[in-house]
């Protein structure tokens, strides 16, 4: 497989950028709710965004953010995607436990099976993808300069 491939793949955040402009606007009030947990392996209440189609003025889909810390420390971020009625259309995984800056990322499109991900593998990184639920999993090993971030960022 060639690394091209992995550049041509359109997530479902890139698709909805290219269909339209949109504006992701995240509820604070969430925010300042979770802010005065006292302890330190916790949960933070779900804080929630919503992205808008600004040509028609219209909600374009939700997300729904929840991290997870461990003695203070950011663990995990899960995000689900909803649609205008309400059902799931993909999730995303971002999992911090082995590096903070370069953590274990996963995003799946729950309607076509569509996948991405990467992770640190010694001293490469892993990509891969799969085009749908039946397809097989592509995926290649890369070499990346330090310093280096992973991202599963629109």
């Amino acid at each position: 497989m060639q690394i091209k491939l992995l550049k041509n793949r359109l997530t479902f955040f890139s698709y909805l950028l290219s269909l339209s402009s949109l504006l992701i606007i995240f509820h604070p009030y969430n925010l300042l709710a979770a802010s005065g947990t006292s302890s330190l392996d916790s949960t933070l209440t779900p804080y929630h965004g919503t992205a808008f189609d600004l040509e028609h003025k219209t909600p374009a889909y939700s997300e729904v953010n929840c991290e997870n810390y461990h003695n203070g420390i950011l663990i995990c971020i899960k995000t689900t995607f909803s649609g205008q009625d309400g059902k799931p259309l993909a999730r995303k995984n971002l999992n911090f436990d082995r590096f903070p800056f370069k953590p274990d990322y996963v995003f799946n499109d729950d309607r076509t099976g569509y996948e991405e991900g990467a992770k640190v593998e010694s001293q490469a990184i892993v990509v891969h993808f799969r085009d749908s639920t039946h397809a097989p999993v592509n995926q290649k090993s890369i070499q990346v300069p330090e310093p280096c971030i992973i991202n599963g960022g629109a």
